[in-house]
């Protein structure tokens, strides 16, 4: 009985406690929207009973506070990051949106390969024309092949000042691509040549061979083994001299050093190569 006697004493005392309570006072709890709104005043100040909180003063304030970071500090805080697919091409691929809209013209699509396609193209603002290479980069990562493309590029760049290798005139990245500017050959390819002459002159032959002997030469005394010659990998000039393209099978070598690696295009390859599996080196 006396813990009965105890409850009922602490509802009393509670209802007495809630009767004593301001029934006009609003409490911050019992706010509504339109009471928040209307008591804004010109100055950007809203008033909460006793309470009064200067939002402009406290934004200005904050937005005005400098970097607390010592000098020598400061270059250790944290940068907004590059997206992956941007950052596995780079250095060699710099990144440039929109590029090929504001200066390029796209005349026609020359050929096609793994990773693109490469058009024929007309600088608007130098009014000549280039070959572009168009690559995909969801296709380049999915076959593990970013590596190789830089190299194709870096490789072209060095030694594409040769009178009978394709220069490297531009190269750069957007969102979804890699773009390979380089100087437009307009005789076609060799195999295009051998298809439209059934027997080629025994002396246009020899200069081909020697032109491309000089070229394959100038390549290992470099360090640089092409492994994938063929007639499609050979244009014309206008006055018929060779010109090597497709470094992408390309590889720098030191003196002596091997690779274990087969590749190229069967139909071009000695059978021994493809059997064996034979090396290649830089001699």
């Amino acid at each position: 009985m006396g813990n009965l006697n105890d409850k009922h004493s602490d509802v009393k005392k509670s209802e007495t406690r809630s009767t004593t309570l301001n029934p006009s006072r609003k409490y911050f709890s019992q706010l509504s929207l339109n009471s928040l709104t209307s008591s804004f005043s010109k100055k950007g100040t809203v008033n909460l009973s006793a309470r009064s909180v200067n939002f402009t003063e406290r934004s200005h304030s904050y937005r005005s506070k400098k970097s607390e970071l010592p000098k020598n500090l400061t270059e250790s805080k944290t940068t907004w990051p590059i997206r992956r697919i941007e950052a596995i091409f780079l250095p060699e691929f710099t990144f440039q949106e929109n590029l090929i809209k504001l200066n390029y013209n796209i005349l026609q699509s020359i050929a096609r390969g793994a990773f693109g396609t490469v058009h024929k193209v007309k600088n608007l603002q130098e009014d000549k024309e280039y070959a572009l290479k168009i690559l995909s980069k969801a296709k380049i990562i999915e076959e593990a092949s970013v590596k190789q493309v830089k190299d194709e590029v870096y490789i072209q760049k060095t030694i594409g000042h040769h009178k009978f290798i394709v220069n490297c005139i531009l190269h750069w990245q957007d969102k979804h691509h890699l773009y390979i500017v380089s100087d437009y050959i307009p005789g076609g390819e060799l195999f295009q040549l051998c298809q439209r002459i059934k027997h080629i002159p025994e002396e246009l032959v020899k200069l081909f061979t020697a032109e491309i002997a000089i070229a394959l030469d100038f390549l290992h005394n470099a360090g640089i083994i092409y492994r994938d010659l063929k007639a499609e990998n050979v244009l014309l000039d206008a006055l018929g001299h060779i010109k090597l393209i497709d470094f992408g099978l390309s590889k720098w070598l030191s003196h002596g050093d091997r690779t274990y690696t087969r590749c190229g295009t069967p139909l071009y390859m000695a059978f021994n190569t493809w059997i064996n599996h034979l090396t290649f080196s830089v001699i």
